[in-house]
């Protein structure tokens, strides 16, 4: 009879600790949600680069330096 509060208290303890882990839907969208701010992150930072000028020269080395068509990489 000394027993039953202790395991009455223990099973207790046991089920309050069994919530706390989240759910794979919990984990789904807090993962979704960090990839869409860091995704939006690095659009900002792209577009902010884009409008930045350029030196006289540079995009023009840049595009002279890529193939324009598949034929010139062979």
């Amino acid at each position: 009879m000394r027993a039953a509060p202790g395991v009455i208290f223990l099973a207790a303890a046991y089920l309050a600790g069994c919530g706390s882990e989240p759910t794979f839907d919990e984990r789904y969208v807090a993962a979704e949600d960090k990839i869409r701010s860091k995704a939006a992150s690095i659009d900002s930072e792209l577009s902010a680069a884009e409008r930045t000028p350029q030196p006289a020269g540079a995009a023009a080395d840049r595009v002279a330096a890529r193939p324009s068509s598949p034929q010139q990489i062979e």
